[in-house]
Order: C-alpha cells, then sequence, then structure tokens
C-alpha cells in the first residue's frame, strides 16, 4: 500500500534498455475480481504489507467510490453497509 507522503518521496522510475519508464509491478498473487450484485464489485489484492482488498460501488458503469478494507471485520462492515445504500428504495421504505 502506497501512502500519498510516500508518493513525493518516490524514486523516479528505471529506464529500461529502451529508455523507456519501466512500469513492470509484479505481484505474488494476480488480484482476483468478484462481482457481488450489479453494483459492487470486490477486488483482492496483497502488497509487502499483507493482503487487502477494494469494493467497488458502482452505477451506471461509472466508479461512485472504493473502499480499502484490511480484515474480515472490515470488509463485513463495508459489504453490509454498501448493501444498504444499493437497495432499492421500495424495499427501504
Amino acid at each position: 500500500m502506497c501512502h500519498l507522503h510516500e508518493l513525493a518521496h518516490a524514486k523516479p522510475l528505471d529506464k529500461t534498455a529502451k529508455g523507456r519508464h519501466n512500469t513492470h509491478v509484479s505481484h505474488k498473487d494476480p488480484m482476483q475480481t468478484i462481482t457481488i450484485s450489479p453494483n459492487i464489485r470486490y477486488v483482492s489484492l496483497s502488497d509487502e504489507d499483507g493482503d487487502f482488498g477494494l469494493f467497488l460501488h458502482m452505477f451506471n458503469g461509472q466508479l461512485l467510490n472504493a473502499h480499502e478494507v484490511h480484515s474480515r471485520d472490515e470488509f463485513v462492515s463495508v459489504l453490509n453497509t454498501l448493501r444498504e445504500l444499493t437497495q432499492p428504495v421500495e424495499e427501504v421504505a
């Protein structure tokens, strides 16, 4: 996971033999995307700090917001909140 303050002090990207910047990112495990509902997707990721995931809240193909989670408790909490937000209005009344 990269924080904004770390980006400010990041070293420039290495250049490849052809003079282009090396943008290759190695992943220990490939990321997996799960479509939970038409408007909610979950992407599982990992980095040197461990496993984490991103909930993507979509509407009509547009990203409304993203939520990063690091534990099962956070996963359940964010999922329940997103499910409440995406309920049709008729079901809420």
